[in-house]
């Protein structure tokens, strides 16, 4: 226990200098951007979900229970996803950080450093989750008309949830270590079969054509019966929470009191198995070699390289160093599948009679959720890599600064690989939602249009507020992000992607509702695209020129 409270301490001593030295050194301005973009991005998914629990209690007789079953399907999917989050953290916080091989030399208990980095897995995977909470919580709190009793026991059935999340994901992630010899490789393969099976289960599904409310639910009541299974933690916090909306005391202890045994008791065996099997673990991950070796012409990428013979030589060097750091880190690779693979999974149902039969102004609607879904994806996914690749340059950033080619060229190679891969993917998505739709040409075009500017947009903003707020001394992509530049980052590209959709979208709606006339809505369109061309071409430029300015400058040590 003396052990575990120095280390603790330690960890609070450099979160609060880490807290100071931002304070004190950040400008006070982009501390007040920051914390105004937050509090209006909670308080816009505030009234989301607040609007969308009214409209489901304005169904007669079912809206409730219709609340409450979709809030303990989305609680479930969360309970799995939390699971692969905590996985994919886990692997760089107990085997990849540099501190692990100062605090394995010393006279500390391994249980006792699995601890540690525990709480740090915790955090990461945890507080985009909890951030989430907020709102949901709230709105729900509101609609159901819950006691001030409510608010107070959210959290506390929070916590146990989240902590059984990431030691079910951490406790897997040493054991894949330890006993499989291939376990970089095993997230991938578990993801692929799942997202296998579920595309099979979904192109087995098919969806009633008549899309009035009972045959409606009648096709839910499947996925309904699955998230009424006892033994789920997501069911626990579900039935907990909404006992507590009820003011239902009894009920919600209950529940809370058989989440805190759960986790008290996963977090115990996690705590053995620590002590017998993390430090082999760590010592088989190091003591592995899976480097293989190729001449210059050998290799799937060396034999590649032709492809960018557009490019000059230093840059082409450059653009390979980058693709085969990124396609030997499984651990990064691996979560494109889950960013992308879930949006495949999602348009290929889409290909169901039901919604090539759906009116006009439906399908309309649809493809402008399809458009924001995918763009929402790629700003989490463009800022979680494409942020830290100027980070990733480590202490050996100075080298790269001294090269003859500068650092505009070396950010402009950064943003052009980024750009070119997730365009080949979401543009293929887009086009492949469009083609399952069968929408119109107009709206096929304008959204293929669309997602090519995010794409660009998104890229050059990452990139270049990547180059603005560096963090040189970290090594793991998470930490890197979760800092305030990564922060501003999302914050801007979900600010930048609300203007663009809802610019692109208010014509076709006030059109469709028979507000305006033809002539007026090609007029507003015409401007919708006109505005979102030139604050795309500011989104992107801006950054990487002050980015560049910034580390041209910069003195590195």
């Amino acid at each position: 226990m003396q052990e575990l409270r120095v280390l603790f301490s330690a960890k609070v001593r450099m979160v609060r200098n880490n807290i100071l030295y931002a304070i004190k050194e950040e400008s006070k301005v982009k501390g007040m951007v920051v914390t105004l973009f937050g509090s209006l991005l909670l308080l816009g998914g505030y009234f989301l979900f607040a609007r969308g629990f009214q409209y489901l209690l304005s169904v007669d007789v079912v809206g409730p229970i219709l609340i409450e079953r979709l809030f303990a399907l989305f609680l479930m999917v969360c309970f799995w996803m939390l699971i692969l989050s905590s996985f994919m953290v886990s692997f760089p916080t107990f085997y990849k950080s540099e501190e692990l091989e100062f605090l394995l030399a010393r006279p500390f208990e391994f249980s006792t450093i699995f601890t540690v980095k525990f709480l740090e897995a915790f955090l990461y995977s945890s507080w985009a989750f909890l951030l989430l909470c907020i709102p949901l919580f709230l709105a729900l709190g509101r609609n159901n008309q819950a006691p001030l009793s409510f608010y107070f026991s959210a959290p506390f059935l929070l916590f146990p949830f989240l902590v059984i999340t990431t030691i079910i994901g951490a406790t897997l992630t040493m054991l894949a270590v330890r006993y499989l010899s291939k376990a970089r490789y095993l997230p991938i393969f578990l993801f692929v079969l799942l997202l296998a099976y579920l595309i099979f289960q979904g192109s087995r599904l098919k969806i009633s054509e008549d899309l009035t409310l009972i045959p409606f639910l009648n096709q839910l009541s499947g996925a309904f019966r699955i998230c009424d299974f006892s033994l789920l933690p997501s069911h626990w916090l579900a039935s907990g929470l909404f006992a507590a909306a009820k003011g239902n005391g009894k009920e919600c202890f209950f529940f809370f009191l058989v989440l805190i045994a759960t986790g008290g008791f996963l977090f115990r065996g996690a705590l053995l198995i620590s002590a017998k099997d993390y430090y082999p673990s760590f010592s088989r991950f190091y003591s592995t070699s899976s480097v293989r070796k190729y001449p210059i012409s050998r290799g799937l990428i060396n034999r590649r390289e032709r492809i960018l013979r557009f490019l000059s030589l230093p840059i082409r060097s450059l653009a390979i160093k980058d693709i085969k750091i990124f396609l030997r880190t499984p651990a990064q690779w691996s979560q494109i599948l889950i960013f992308f693979g879930l949006l495949a999974l999602y348009f290929a149902n889409l290909r169901n009679p039901a919604y090539e039969k759906l009116p006009f102004c439906w399908k309309n609607i649809i493809t402008f959720l399809n458009l924001g879904a995918l763009s929402l994806v790629l700003a989490s996914f463009i800022t979680r890599f494409a942020f830290p690749l100027i980070s990733l340059e480590g202490r050996k950033a100075w080298i790269i600064g001294l090269a003859p080619i500068g650092w505009r060229k070396i950010l402009r190679e950064k943003f052009y690989l980024i750009f070119f891969f997730t365009f080949l993917v979401s543009e293929g998505l887009m086009i492949f939602s469009n083609l399952m739709l069968k929408v119109g040409p107009l709206l096929f075009f304008l959204s293929c249009g669309a997602i090519l500017l995010v794409n660009f947009s998104l890229s050059g903003l990452a990139i270049g507020l990547g180059g603005l707020y560096p963090n040189f001394a970290s090594d793991n992509p998470a930490r890197i992000v979760s800092g305030i530049g990564g922060t501003l980052c999302f914050l801007f590209s979900i600010i930048y992607l609300l203007v663009c959709l809802f610019a692109l979208w208010i014509p076709f709606h006030l059109y469709l509702l028979k507000i305006i006339s033809h002539a007026t809505f090609k007029g507003s369109l015409s401007l919708a695209i006109f505005l979102v061309l030139v604050l795309s071409l500011f989104t992107t430029l801006i950054p990487l020129i002050l980015a560049s300015g910034s580390l041209e400058k910069k003195e590195f040590l």
